[in-house]
């Protein structure tokens, strides 16, 4: 169940990091926290690349949008998607 819920949370994230590239900033800074504090939480790979993916979030949000950040929303999309679809 919280797998499901933390995929769940992926996939959100990689859309607002996505909107970002728009400037809609709804939600921007509580999946960057979330994906921030993620790292505290599960110590692994996958969450050192949600930690920089979070950190992408704040960046795009100051308007900062590098090319890097696309691989981030494809990350965070796929994460989500087999997270829950699995």
């Amino acid at each position: 169940m919280i797998l499901l819920l933390l995929g769940f949370l992926d996939l959100i994230s990689g859309v607002v990091l996505l909107i970002l590239k728009f400037k809609i900033f709804s939600l921007a800074w509580f999946f960057a926290l979330y994906l921030i504090i993620k790292l505290l939480i599960f110590v692994d790979f996958t969450s050192t690349v949600d930690f920089f993916s979070g950190i992408l979030i704040i960046l795009a949000i100051y308007g900062f949008y590098p090319f890097v950040t696309w691989l981030a929303v494809l990350w965070l999309l796929q994460k989500g998607f087999f997270s829950i679809f699995r």
